[in-house]
């Protein structure tokens, strides 16, 4: 990494820590947000199994369409409110999503932590922040680990996937949306909040070392 870029970067995350640490002092609410995707490739690729048994998979139990699902977290009360999409998330369903949030937390003004998908900072969502108390933090490109969500998000991948191996196996019944929401609510809130201790500590570690 050049000099140039390390600078840039450095100067990314003290941006990100600081925005984050304002919105404490406001007494907004913080919120880490995102979303998972689930393919045909969202499916546990080994597993144990006795010894000399083989298992057959039939390749259209393996393909399902593309799923989308967006969740908000937080450190205090864990994942909050989630929707499931069956196509990528549009604009106006982020609008949603967001005016969703808004009655959620009433009147108390929030500070959403998210990545820079288009959708998220397109131009018909832009000036929603302002109306609904919501202040936009975004995270340091190419750092999904400052966003304590991409790790509650691997746990989430991870039950999805072993049921959804199951049932194929097992060539038993498979709801993909019940699935996600089980999944989902497999994550705890302690669960979340170490994932936000460690996003904070690979944070500070960024900064102490770039």
């Amino acid at each position: 990494m050049s000099k140039k870029a390390r600078d840039a970067f450095h100067g990314d995350c003290i941006k990100l820590r600081d925005q984050i640490a304002k919105a404490k002092r406001e007494d907004r609410k913080v919120l880490y947000l995102d979303e998972i995707c689930f393919t045909k490739r969202s499916v546990l690729m080994k597993d144990w199994s006795r010894a000399n048994s083989n298992l057959s998979v039939d390749q259209k139990d393996v393909f399902t369409g593309y799923v989308t699902a967006i969740i908000s977290m937080t450190e205090e009360n864990g994942i909050g409110q989630y929707r499931i999409h069956q196509k990528a998330i549009t604009s106006e369903q982020f609008i949603d999503y967001l005016k969703d949030l808004r009655s959620s937390f009433r009147k108390r003004g929030l500070a959403i932590v998210m990545d820079w998908l288009t959708v998220h900072y397109a131009a018909e969502v832009d000036p929603l922040y302002s109306e609904l108390n919501i202040v936009p933090i975004w995270n340091v490109r190419y750092s999904p680990e400052f966003n304590p969500i991409e790790a509650v998000f691997s746990k989430v991948k991870a039950v999805y996937n072993a049921r959804r191996l199951n049932a194929i196996v097992n060539k038993s019944n498979f709801d993909r949306e019940e699935t996600i929401k089980i999944a989902i609510r497999s994550v705890t809130r302690d669960h979340c909040s170490a994932c936000v201790r460690k996003s904070r500590h690979l944070l500070d570690k960024a900064i102490a070392t770039s």
